[in-house]
Formats: structure tokens, sequence, C-alpha cells
């Protein structure tokens, strides 16, 4: 076996010995072999002057970023691919070359193995062969490249014509510098890449609803696209930058790097550009100060230039696009332009990813109150009926119709729901007129609610009816018989009690159906945007409650309050409901005292109302906007549980928030923020 292996070295060994093209092992950049071509092309007598310096020393020093990340990624086991590069003779002579490498294991260790090409013969061999076509056809023309002292390949046009002067052939020949027209090419061709990569993410925005996956494939078509080798999101948190995602080979480079959005590791593309929202370009590595604490790194993975674009939520950065070249000077205007559309495309997405899983939340939210509100409908020992208003041509009410019973309406009336739902009253009851038609019509058309007490003959019963409207045209009915006490001589102290206990909860459940519906109807209410001045909006709510409060010994404090933007009727529900809530829970207090203020921050306007009141638990915080949700016995305090979860539907639909802080019987405190509005909003 060993002798196997032996000769398979040796054979090897003969063939490189004998390879027109240079070839050399090193490992960790330093030299361990060179066959006779590759001493040639360095110009060296014997591997023992080269084995005095690294590859890197005999490698142009534009081009050692680049080559010195190839050497990493030899090292790891990566083939190395063809590339272009420029090497440095021993007597000084810049030579073009074409490399290409891979792992080979030498003396029993791994290490990187490089054929290397000289190409300047190509071009001469090219120009040889054009001439001679010129000579016998009598024209010729090709693109060549010619070689400058200090290496760089100067790309020409040349043309050769043969001519005849006194009897002798001579070749006349011009060479054009196409340097321009070649830079103009490679430009439309990165431009076109990026047009490329600006189209599927599109689509891939149109089709991925999920954030992380979205961050991966921008990062993945990027960088393939344009063939980056780094490019990479970083989310801000607190003061630091934390990579999400990340694509290209030069992957690991995130890993070893630290970004933050203040101090000096925030003086960067990444943190300036998330901190001061704006497209920040990083021309070289080498001479920008603000990269110096990422300079070595970068250098050995061969970046030369990057360039950063704020990823925005409702206009503000909260991460960066962050892209790396292997080439300083790299992005232009133009790039840099179709780059600033595509991280704008990509803030839309997020923003509207947002809006989706809000209004998914608050559909959630809706459905379960909406169940909560089903079973309570369902289960009610009182009667509810709901109807609709027939008008005649003059606008007359003249009947209704029964939309809906729960099922103590059946047990109560003795009637079936599927008999009498879809009907006219008159029919339903067997009557000529419509039951009660006109106190019903006063309610469905006024909105104010009305309760009584009344006999109804076709059912020979007396019933105690509250009446109220959901909407226009349209009323409930909550009811219970009372027939049992009507027919007694007079009321003793017990019935009394037990009356007015019906009467009470047939008015808690009228308004708590109210509050409900109005809830409901926030979803779909129209807005209309307009500038407020807050300071008044929650005076003025102060004064209608104060009005319905007489007794209390209450007083208002308002501080600052700046201005901000919303449907002013819905904003003035805020002020009301957080008013009430404030006051509700301070009504054991000698002197209730209540506080309303506002301040602005970079972004949004944060308002609040804070109270001296019972508080609450924190850790029931989760309840607390929740529809039907009580912190606190009914029998303490009044109301439907519905008030702060309408402060936040409405605030949500304005794209703000809310938040509360309170502790037990030591006050609470409630915010609401909305967001600045720029003048394109206004």
């Amino acid at each position: 076996m060993e002798e196997a292996l032996r000769e398979g070295e040796q054979r090897y060994r003969e063939l490189v010995q004998s390879s027109p093209d240079a070839v050399i092992v090193h490992r960790d950049g330093m030299f361990l072999f060179a066959n006779p071509a590759a001493l040639r092309l360095y110009g060296a007598d014997s591997i023992e002057q080269l084995q005095g310096k690294t590859v890197l020393d005999l490698v142009h020093p534009d081009d050692r970023a680049g080559i010195a990340l190839r050497l990493e990624q030899g090292q790891a086991g990566q083939r190395l691919p063809l590339r272009e590069a420029r090497l440095v003779r021993m007597d000084g002579q810049v030579v073009p070359v074409e490399t290409v490498g891979g792992t080979v294991y030498y003396q029993g260790r791994r290490a990187v193995q490089i054929i290397i090409r000289d190409i300047t013969e190509e071009d001469r061999d090219l120009i040889v062969r054009e001439l001679q076509k010129a000579f016998v056809t009598g024209a010729a023309s090709a693109e060549a490249h010619l070689a400058a002292k200090s290496g760089h390949k100067i790309p020409v046009y040349l043309t050769g014509t043969r001519a005849v002067i006194r009897d002798k052939q001579y070749l006349i020949g011009m060479g054009i510098d196409v340097t321009e027209r070649k830079q103009t090419e490679e430009r439309i061709a990165k431009l076109t890449c990026l047009y490329a990569a600006l189209s599927r993410v599109n689509e891939t925005i149109i089709r991925v609803r999920d954030v992380e996956l979205l961050y991966y494939e921008v990062c993945r078509i990027v960088s393939e696209e344009c063939d980056f080798p780094l490019v990479w999101i970083g989310q801000a948190n607190g003061e630091q930058v934390v990579p999400v995602a990340w694509y290209g080979p030069a992957g690991d480079y995130v890993k070893e790097i630290k970004v933050e959005t203040k101090g000096e590791l925030g003086q960067g593309p990444t943190g300036t550009s998330i901190r001061e929202n704006r497209a920040v370009i990083n021309d070289d590595f080498a001479t920008n100060p603000a990269t110096s604490p990422w300079r070595e790194k970068a250098g050995r993975y061969g970046f030369r230039a990057s360039a950063a674009f704020p990823l925005r939520r409702r206009g503000r950065a909260t991460a960066s696009l962050t892209i790396y070249a292997l080439e300083p000077g790299v992005f232009d205007t133009e790039q840099v332009g179709l780059l600033e559309s595509l991280s704008a495309d990509i803030s839309y997405a997020l923003d509207a990813l947002d809006h989706e899983h809000l209004r998914d939340r608050a559909e959630e939210a809706l459905r379960e109150s909406e169940d909560k509100f089903a079973g309570l409908y369902s289960s009610m020992v009182d009667g509810v009926a709901l109807h609709k208003i027939i008008y005649a041509a003059s606008g007359e009410a003249v009947d209704y119709i029964i939309s809906d019973v729960n099922p103590s309406y059946e047990s109560i009336t003795g009637l079936r729901k599927e008999m009498i739902v879809g009907k006219r009253a008159t029919e339903a009851y067997g009557t000529i007129n419509a039951p009660f038609l006109p106190v019903y019509a006063r309610v469905a058309l006024s909105g104010k609610p009305e309760v009584f007490e009344v006999y109804f003959p076709p059912m020979k019963k007396y019933f105690a009816i509250s009446a109220f409207s959901p909407a226009k045209g349209q009323f409930a009915t909550v009811f219970q018989d009372i027939s049992e006490r009507k027919q007694a001589d007079k009321f003793d102290e017990d019935t009394l009690h037990k009356f007015n206990v019906i009467r009470s909860s047939t008015h808690m459940m009228s308004q708590l159906i109210d509050d409900f519906l109005t809830f409901s109807r926030l979803g779909r209410q129209h807005m209309s945007v307009s500038e407020l001045d807050m300071d008044a909006l929650m005076r003025d709510s102060w004064k209608e409650l104060e009005v319905i409060n007489p007794d209390r010994n209450m007083r208002l404090t308002v501080k600052t309050i700046p201005a901000g933007h919303g449907d002013r009727a819905l904003i003035k529900q805020v002020c009301i409901n957080l008013l009430s809530n404030a006051i509700k829970f301070t009504k054991y207090r000698d002197d209730a005292h209540i506080e309303a203020g506002g301040y602005a921050d970079e972004n949004e306007i944060v308002y609040f109302v804070r109270d001296n009141g019972v508080g609450f638990d924190m850790e029931y915080y989760d309840k607390l906007f929740g529809v039907f949700q009580r912190l606190h016995s009914a029998d303490a305090f009044e109301g439907s549980g519905v008030g702060l979860a309408t402060v936040q539907r409405i605030v949500h639909r304005h794209g703000g928030r809310v938040r509360a802080e309170g502790k037990v019987d030591g006050g609470a405190c409630f915010y609401f923020a909305l967001r600045k509005q720029d003048a394109s909003e206004r």
C-alpha cells in the first residue's frame, strides 16, 4: 500500500515538473513547492529564493486583499475558481496571470496547490494571428490587451490594413484605447444585475409573508445576482446591531465583527445608516477612517468597499442592508439609486407585513369577542330580540321585522325562532298594528334607549322592556315577564328588591350590547385624519364628564399636551374613555386627582392619563385591554368591560400603540401613542 502511494506521488511529481503551467504548493501562504515553470514565472533560481517570501509578497498591492481571501478559502478546503491577478516577479516586473487552485496533501499534511498561467502571451498570440490574417486577406481587426509598465492591462481595439509601397508590402495598424467603452459595458452589466435583483426581490415580497424568510431571500438574491461576496441585514436592538440574515462566500465575517448604532462602533456604514436613516457609502476600507475598527478583518476577507441602506418601519430605520465589494469605489450614483429603491421596496413590504399581522390580531380579538358575546347572548335569562323598522314611502314607520331572538325569548313568549325570524311583527304576533311601534320607532330614530312596563294582550302577560338602538333604523329589546308581580295586590319588600335587580340587569345588558356593537363598528368606520388640538380635546372631554358626575370631588391637571394627527371623533372617544376610566376607579377617593399630558419623541407623540385610584395588579396586565375582561368586580365598579378595548382598537387603527402601568391601591397611568406625520402624509 505504502509502495503504491509512493509510486503515485512520484508519477504526480514527474507530471507537475514537466507541466508548461506554473504550479506552486503553499501552506498558510508559505511556499512549499514550485515547479520549473513557476520558478521561471517568478524569476527565481530555486525554491529557496521563494521560501524567503510569502505568496502575498509576490502579488501586486492592489490585488492582495482578494488573493488573501482566496488563501483562506483554499486553506479551509474550498475550490478556488479561475481568477485573473497580477504577480510581481523577483525583479519587480508585473505579470498578468490566471490562477485556479484547490486542496492537496503535501508531505502528509493538507496544503493548497495553485496552477498559474501567464496570460501576457495570449494577447500577443492573438495580435500575431491577426497580423498574419491582415497580410493574407488585406485587413483584420481584433480586441486585445496591452500591458502597461505597471502591469495593468489596457483594453484596445486594433485594426490592420495591408499596403504596398514601392513594391514592398507593409501593414498599417492602429490601436484605439477602449477602456471607457469597457467601463461602460461593465457599468451596464452591474446595473443589469441590480435590475434583476430588484425584480426578483419584488417577486419575493409578493410571495413571502414572513420577515425572517424575506430577509434571508433578499440577501441571497442580491449576492447571487450581483456576485457580491457578502450581503447581510442587521437589526437594531437597543444600541446593538444584531445580524439576522446574511448570504455570500464571506459570510463568516458577520460572526467576527461587532456593530453598534452609537459610539466608535456606530460610526461605520451600518450603524450610521440606522442612526441617521440614510444610505451610507464606504468607497475604500483602506482610507475611510470611520471603518478603522473593522479594517483588518475586512482586509482578510478581501473587502475594499461597502454600502449600507436603511430598512424602515413606519418611516423609522430599524435595520440596515449592508453590501460588500472586492474593489474600491464600485458603488456609483446609479447603483446607489437602484439599491435605495430596493431598500424602499423592502421597507414598504415590512410595513405591509406589520399591518397584516396587526389586522390579523385585531380580527382574532374580534372573533374571540364575538364568540364571548354570542355565548352571553345565548345564555341570558332575559329575552332578547333584534328588529329592523319598516318605513312607508312617506317616511312613516309602519311595521318592523324580527331579525333574531335568543333562546330565552322562545321560553318566555312560547314562540319558536324559526317561525318568527324574518317576519313582520304584525304577522308574527297576529296583531293589526305592530306592538309598541311608536316607542320603538322613536328609539330607532333618536338612538336614545327607553325602559317601560306594559301589558301585551295577545300573550296575556306583563313585560318589563328595555329598548335601545344598535344602528339607525334598528332596535333591540331586552325583556322579562313580570306578570306574577303585576297580579299581586301590592309589592312586598322582597319583590320590590327583585324587580329593581331585574331593571338594573336589563339596563346593564342594554349598555353592554350597545358598547359591544359600537366596538365592532370601529373596524369599519371611515377615518378622516386631520391635525388635532389635543389639549383642547382633552379639556372638552373632561367638561362633558364633569356634567354627568356633579357630586364627585375630582379635579383634572393638564400638563403640556402636543398637537397630534388623527380622526377627531375617534380620538375624542379615546380621551373620554380614559378619563371616564380614571373617574370610575377614583370614586372611593375623597380627593380624586387626575392628570393628563403628553410628550414627543423621534417618531411618535405619547399621551397619558394618570389617576390616584385603586390601580391594578400588573400580573394581570394581559387582560387589561381585552373585551369583557375586568380586573375588578362589577359590584365594586360599574362598566361593560369594553372601554379600554375600544381605546386599543382606535389607537391601533391609527397605527399607534397603547400601554399601562399600575399598582394595587397606588393608582394607574394609561398611555397611547400616535405616530408623527411627515409633510407627504398631510
